[in-house]
């Protein structure tokens, strides 16, 4: 049970490692784009591309569903990024219950976007665990717990890739010993939960710290991305890395085209824009873009 791309290397994987899938199950086609056209997730693709038996239901909680579950006998079910929670009943069905593959450090960021809010807090680490589904959220006994540390250059797009992968071979090294596999409780100290990302906290803040508007750039790049505006035009910040330098804050204060970067100042010191984005167009170096949109040192954003 998957929808987005973070749970294609798991599929992949239990593929490859020759497990019998007898179901794939992912969220209804939404409309997305400019256009709106309905386009179908990334992991009801894939099983369309196995040829895997594929469904969406709207509602897990119809007796129709948990009887078709029931139907299939299933030694154990596998959910990474499925967008749906599951009824209590249907977490009992399978032999060995439920596993889900989820991208923290438990009890850590529990929740819709433990991604995001693991760079944007300025955690040291994160990693991805494999825990035992209950009906609590993400409070489940773990398996494993692997590590993963967070550089000063990583975007939540490179954290989700790399996770993502790491995923995959933990789920299948948890099935291949799921007969006899450990669990241990989560720890009751530590909790947090990260929260579905807000339109309104994606406007970037500039009076806060490098720090601060460093890390909302990298954890909220590529999607939905950290925004500011600037002649009435929306720019999307994709990727920055902290500066020593100091000015007025939201201010242009260099573009050096020798490092790539556009300097801006924030409250304490300053951070350097390498990539952006002007709402409806394509990704652009800082140094091009600056170019294009003819601005200069001194320039405020808001």
């Amino acid at each position: 049970m998957g929808s987005s791309s973070f749970a294609v290397p798991i599929l992949k994987e239990l593929v490859l490692a020759g497990h019998n899938i007898s179901s794939v199950y992912s969220q209804l086609p939404k409309p997305s784009g400019r256009g709106k056209k309905v386009h179908q997730n990334p992991i009801a693709k894939l099983a369309l591309h196995y040829k895997l038996d594929h469904k969406n239901p709207n509602n897990l909680k119809d007796e129709k569903e948990i009887e078709y579950l029931r139907s299939l006998n299933l030694d154990i079910g596998v959910v990474a990024s499925y967008g749906k929670i599951l009824p209590p009943e249907m977490l009992e069905l399978p032999k060995y219950g439920f596993i889900n593959a989820h991208p923290s450090l438990l009890p850590r960021w529990r929740g819709a976007a433990p991604i995001q809010r693991a760079i944007m807090e300025g955690d040291a680490d994160t990693g991805v665990c494999i825990m035992k589904m209950e009906k609590g959220l993400d409070t489940g006994a773990i398996f494993s717990k692997s590590i993963v540390p967070i550089s000063s250059d990583l975007t939540a797009g490179l954290l989700h890739d790399s996770l993502s992968l790491l995923a995959g071979k933990k789920v299948v090294e948890c099935l291949e010993c799921i007969k006899k596999a450990h669990f241990s409780a989560q720890s009751k100290l530590g909790v947090t939960y990260a929260e579905k990302i807000s339109k309104s906290e994606t406007r970037i803040d500039w009076n806060l710290s490098s720090d601060k508007v460093d890390a909302k750039i990298r954890g909220l790049s590529p999607y939905p991305g950290a925004w500011s505006e600037i002649n009435g035009a929306r720019i999307k910040f994709l990727n920055s890395k902290k500066v020593k330098k100091t000015g007025l804050s939201g201010t242009i204060l260099e573009i050096n085209k020798d490092s790539g970067m556009v300097i801006i100042g924030c409250g304490d010191e300053s951070v350097g824009i390498t990539l952006l984005q002007r709402s409806g167009k394509k990704v652009m170096s800082a140094t091009n873009f600056f170019n294009g949109f003819d601005l200069g040192n001194g320039t405020n954003f808001s």
